[in-house]
């Protein structure tokens, strides 16, 4: 599983921490805003409350445990030069390791990508190259950003209903690609 998300919803949905890529960091993951090379931790045990009335964190604001400096979300932000991706480039590594043993058996990959957009591209040009260097489909479900690299497929809804629809295919014996229109297809 490959997000863009910082949420952790799909490990909240029962995907296993093991099996999700977090390419922009996590929010459930703090680091030392010092650099200290305390290498990310999880922020189970941290409580940040929000002033209502100022609409920003309240003391106490979390800490490193080993230095005692400030601690930040580990999170990539735009423009930003400190994010510790040293997490999300472990999360990276399985994930290759996991399409490479897929790769050697030759199995059949198929890449869905729901709901990426074109205004910050990361799980797009992922879903593509990873379809791209496997040799297999790419099955892109979204409402509005339509476009598809040749012969792959785009359905023109939302997840659920595009998850929905293959869904119905597949029990009716259908390929997915029978239920894209032209403008499914990219150019």
């Amino acid at each position: 599983m490959f997000t863009s998300n910082v949420d952790a919803q799909f490990q909240r949905a029962g995907f296993p921490e093991s099996h999700v890529e977090e390419c922009h960091g996590s929010i459930l993951h703090l680091q030392c805003l010092k650099g200290c090379d305390l290498p990310p931790w999880s922020a189970a045990q941290t409580a940040v409350s929000v002033d209502v009335e100022t609409l920003r964190a309240a003391e106490p604001l979390p800490t490193c445990p080993r230095c005692g400096g400030l601690a930040r979300p580990n999170i990539l932000m735009f423009g930003d030069l400190g994010w510790d991706s040293s997490r999300a480039n472990e999360q990276r590594s399985r994930l290759a390791e996991w399409l490479e043993a897929l790769n050697q058996r030759r199995a059949r990959v198929v890449v869905l990508c729901l709901g990426a957009g074109t205004a910050i591209p990361s799980v797009r040009f992922h879903a593509e190259r990873t379809a791209r260097r496997s040799g297999g489909a790419l099955i892109r479900i979204n409402p509005r950003d339509t476009w598809v690299p040749n012969g792959q497929i785009c359905l023109e809804a939302g997840a659920l209903a595009g998850l929905s629809a293959i869904e119905a295919a597949l029990a009716q014996g259908e390929a997915p690609a029978a239920m894209a229109d032209d403008r499914g297809f990219g150019e």
